[in-house]
């Protein structure tokens, strides 16, 4: 069995679908149905059962799956434990994906070139829990964030500021023209955000109906920055969004925040935990502070 080959069969079982599977993977889709059926005769048993339109796993299949997603993470974080003790690579996880450039971490790379820093995205739930078990050194993630409901009483995050960012509430023209003021968009739509965490619609609807008196009810979460782009330009609902995220969109409605919305991203790691890649960079961080106040106007807590 072929290691770096096992993602196809990963990808055949979440799409169950051979093509698709094919196309997520780069490779024919020949190509994917013999690795398949190869693998089936190495384990000695059928790991689909197959139909014209789909792939889906057999009892034995799902065992096979659940079992090689641990040796794969186990193996993973073995060897990625093996470069972090020589201290030539960080992994970080990256919750928000709505700062396009983080000038701190390009200064790192620039000054620590013998360290490559690989990113991962995914959902909070997915990336606490590499960071829980050894396969991130690190996240990172808006301030407004929590995560409480990813770790136990036990697990004590530290986190550092890295970037800091003007909030500014964003909805389309058409709404505005329909509803004439920030308060009529607010008590009318709901808030799109990309958290599934309680904490922060909370926190804002406490904020807003401090500013305008009003406040919003019902809160639809997201994937992703595109899909809430999407949904504000369809005219679904409102976002409050770091200004450096918004291009320049004839449809866009962008009311400025005060200061107490002001977001920052942070780094945030497990003390107990820190390889002597992540030590430089949290150093480095420290370091910087008159950098990061300099560019930003705000002034990190290091």
């Amino acid at each position: 069995m072929e290691l770096r080959k096992i993602n196809y069969f990963f990808s055949a079982a979440e799409l169950q679908n051979f093509t698709k599977a094919a196309q997520a993977c780069h490779i024919a889709q020949t190509t994917m149905s013999k690795y398949i059926a190869t693998l089936e005769d190495e384990v000695g048993c059928a790991l689909f059962t197959r139909t014209n339109q789909r792939a889906e796993l057999t009892v034995q299949g799902k065992l096979f799956y659940d079992g090689m997603k641990k040796l794969m993470g186990e193996y993973q974080s073995l060897c990625q434990s093996l470069h972090r003790d020589e201290g030539r690579e960080l992994h970080i996880g990256m919750i928000t994906s709505d700062y396009p450039d983080f000038p701190l971490l390009r200064e790192f790379e620039r000054e620590f070139s013998e360290i490559s820093i690989y990113f991962s995205f995914g959902p909070e739930g997915r990336l606490t829990e590499d960071l829980m078990h050894g396969r991130l050194d690190a996240l990172i993630c808006p301030n407004v964030l929590t995560l409480e409901q990813w770790f136990s009483g036990e697990a004590k995050l530290n986190r550092m500021d890295i970037f800091s960012a003007e909030a500014v509430l964003i909805c389309s023209r058409e709404v505005m023209n329909r509803y004439k003021t920030v308060e009529g968009v607010i008590s009318a739509l709901p808030m799109i955000t990309k958290t599934e965490e309680e904490a922060y619609p909370k926190e804002c609807r406490r904020k807003l109906k401090a500013l305008y008196g009003t406040e919003f009810g019902q809160v639809i979460s997201v994937s992703g920055f595109p899909q809430q782009l999407l949904m504000i330009n369809m005219s679904s609902g409102f976002a409050i969004v770091p200004r450096q995220t918004i291009l320049s969109m004839s449809n866009l409605e962008v009311i400025p925040l005060p200061e107490n919305f002001r977001e920052s991203s942070q780094l945030l790691y497990l003390p107990n935990a820190v390889t002597s890649a992540l030590d430089k960079m949290i150093t480095f961080i420290c370091h910087r502070a008159d950098m990061i106040q300099e560019q930003t106007g705000y002034e990190k807590k290091c």
